[in-house]
């Protein structure tokens, strides 16, 4: 019984945004524009995602591309929709929908959602650039602005769609490749430095202070390796028109030739055939460096990005927490149940005893009533007798 009942409960108990994930809370300027990133599952490549905007689901807008107002852009690649809004108004504070259409009879479709709040007001949180570069192997810095009403919260930098990434100011981390500095002024800035980027380093970031969060998207183009050009002086030397063979084509010095040759034919000879080797090696021996090419039909490599096996991790550990919360709740309903019925025979056992013994009252009550009419019937004829006599 406990193991149906586990897929019933893993059913019910896993969110419906398990492979989908977005921001908590974004604070923004009016006027100002804003990209929201949502990240999904690699399952999710070939579905249609969209926006939407309303406080339910079930009666949210569905959010629409409008030229210079609003754009939707999907990346399979890096696995994310986003959703850019310019030129933000107060009257756009609300709660957006990022979905995924699932599609068939009865299945709804996969949603998380987030809180825009469109102020005139001052920011509490902000950062200077939303979009910021680097290169690979390099150093980035990123500034995130706080007010004085978070002057003592934590400050964090997150990865997006994984809160277990989040690393507070207190000291400096590892984050995927590269090493992440924290510091704080205590002025109103707060300073994220990544050293040593990586190409597994681009994607979405935060800044996050008392659950306001300022996105960052960093990009990491792949660094361009200007190849080193080794000079062999044997090729230059048999190149025509060179400087070298125009040097070796003059006569010698006095001062160049400390030994004289024993005859002119060696001479001849023995450059040419030194020379020969040397040309052949000095072709030969670029040869090695070039990698082999990959053979048809071998299976490409393919890299599983850190965020998504992160998120796969994630994943499984609530898959296990449902399995286990379920596990926990049967067995004590399983007990709850026992316990009852331990109860109600308890209870019911008192009841029979009074029958038996209620029943053993009348059979004995009977028994007696019969007894009391014999012996009145003896005492009647008893009593009959001396009468008889005396009429005699």
């Amino acid at each position: 019984m406990t193991l149906q009942l586990v897929p019933v409960l893993v059913l019910l108990g896993i969110p419906r945004s398990l492979g989908l994930w977005t921001l908590d809370k974004l604070v923004v300027k009016d006027g100002s524009s804003v990209t929201i990133p949502c990240h999904y599952h690699q399952m999710y490549r070939e579905h249609v995602k969209y926006w939407c905007r309303g406080k339910l689901w079930h009666t949210c807008v569905r959010v629409r591309d409008s030229p210079g107002r609003i754009s939707i852009t999907d990346s399979p690649a890096e696995q994310v929709v986003t959703l850019t809004l310019s030129n933000l108004q107060s009257r756009q504070t609300g709660r957006y929908w990022c979905a995924i259409k699932i599609g068939g009879l009865m299945r709804v479709d996969v949603r998380t959602s987030l809180e825009l709040l469109v102020t005139k007001d001052a920011l509490d949180l902000w950062v200077s650039n939303s979009t910021v570069s680097g290169t690979e192997g390099g150093n980035v810095s990123i500034e995130c602005f706080y007010s004085d009403k978070l002057k003592d919260t934590e400050k964090k930098w997150c990865r997006s769609g994984n809160m277990l990434s989040c690393q507070s100011e207190y000291g400096t981390v590892q984050s995927q490749n590269a090493q992440v500095h924290l510091s704080d002024d205590a002025h109103g800035c707060f300073t994220v430095t990544l050293v040593r980027l990586q190409r597994e380093d681009a994607g979405w970031y935060s800044c996050m202070a008392a659950g306001i969060q300022a996105p960052v998207h960093l990009t990491v183009p792949a660094a361009h390796h200007t190849p080193n050009c080794t000079v062999f002086p044997e090729l230059m030397t048999s190149l025509p028109g060179s400087a070298a063979s125009v040097n070796a084509s003059a006569p010698p010095t006095p001062s160049a030739r400390t030994k004289p040759l024993p005859s002119d034919k060696p001479q001849t000879s023995a450059p040419v055939a030194s020379a020969e080797p040397q040309t052949k090696s000095s072709v030969i021996s670029p040869e090695p460096r070039t990698s082999s090419p990959r053979k048809a039909g071998s299976p490409e490599r393919q890299t599983v990005h850190p965020s998504v096996a992160s998120n796969v991790t994630n994943s499984l550990h609530v898959w296990l927490a449902v399995l286990l919360t379920g596990g926990i709740l049967l067995t004590a309903a399983l007990l709850v149940a026992l316990v009852w019925r331990w109860r109600m025979q308890h209870s019911q056992t008192p009841t029979i005893e009074e029958r038996t013994e209620s029943t053993e009252h009348t059979m004995q009550d009977d028994v007696d009533l019969m007894d009391y009419e014999w012996t009145s019937n003896s005492v009647l004829e008893l009593d009959e007798e001396p009468s008889t006599t005396e009429l005699l």
